[in-house]
C-alpha cells in the first residue's frame, strides 16, 4: 500500500476472516496536514444506497476533526448519534426510496443466472415490463422483503419507487455494517459502553 504523506492518524479495518488481522486495502486516515483519506469502506462501493454512503460520510467527516487516538475514540461517540438518528429515520419507513437504491452492474443475459441474485429478479422485473436489459448494464433496485417466498417480491427496481414500502430491517443491517465500519459501533450495540469498547477494538496507527 503507498502512502501518499504523514498521517495525524490511521485506522486499518480487521479482516472478516481473521478480525484480528488488519486489512491494507481497507482503512481510513486523516493526513497532518488535514483531508481524509478512504479505501475500501461502504461509501466508496457503487453499490452502495445514497442513503447508508452519506451517513457514513457524516460519521467520518466527525471522526475527522480529531487530533490524535484518544480523540478519536472520543468521537466516535458523537459519530455513534449521527448513526441512532439516521437508524430511527429507516426505521420510521419515511427515507425515500431513491435515497435506498441499490446499482448492480448485470454480469450476463438473464437466462444465464443459475442463482436468482437480486440484480437478476430486478432485471426480470424490468424485462416483464418491457425495457430491454444487457449484460455490462446497472439495474437499480429496493430492497422489499428480503426472506420473502415469492423470490419475486424480495426486491422493486427504481423505476417503481414512488410505490415502494422497503424492508426497514435489511437496511438498518447495512447501516450497521457502515457504521461498524467506522468503529463507531461494536459487535453487539446495545448499548453505547459496548459499542464503543467495540469500536476500540480496530487497529490504530496514530503517527
Amino acid at each position: 500500500m503507498s502512502l501518499e504523506g504523514v498521517y495525524r492518524w490511521l485506522v486499518f479495518l480487521p479482516s472478516k476472516v481473521k478480525s484480528t488481522r488488519p486489512v491494507a486495502a481497507r482503512f481510513y486516515g486523516v493526513f497532518a496536514g488535514g483531508g481524509m483519506k478512504i479505501r475500501g469502506l461502504a461509501c466508496r462501493r457503487h453499490d452502495t444506497p445514497q442513503f447508508i454512503k452519506e451517513a457514513q460520510e457524516e460519521m467520518l467527516d466527525v471522526l475527522s476533526k480529531a487530533q490524535n487516538i484518544e480523540e478519536l475514540r472520543h468521537r466516535r461517540q458523537d459519530a455513534r448519534r449521527i448513526y441512532e438518528a439516521r437508524l430511527a429515520e429507516i426505521e420510521s419507513g419515511q427515507v425515500a426510496p431513491s435515497l435506498l437504491t441499490i446499482e448492480q452492474v448485470l454480469s450476463r443475459e438473464i437466462e444465464e443466472y443459475d442463482v436468482e441474485t437480486r440484480a437478476a429478479l430486478a432485471a426480470r422485473e424490468l424485462i416483464g415490463d418491457g425495457v430491454k436489459v444487457h449484460p455490462g448494464e446497472k439495474v437499480g433496485y429496493v430492497i422489499t422483503n428480503a426472506k420473502a417466498k415469492n423470490k419475486a417480491e424480495r426486491v422493486r427496481t427504481s423505476n417503481r419507487n414512488g410505490l415502494v414500502q422497503y424492508d426497514r430491517r435489511e437496511y438498518a443491517a447495512r447501516l450497521k455494517v457502515a457504521a461498524k465500519e467506522v468503529g463507531v459501533i461494536g459487535d453487539d450495540d446495545s448499548s453505547e459502553e459496548r459499542g464503543a469498547a467495540g469500536a476500540d477494538r480496530l487497529p490504530l496507527f496514530p503517527d
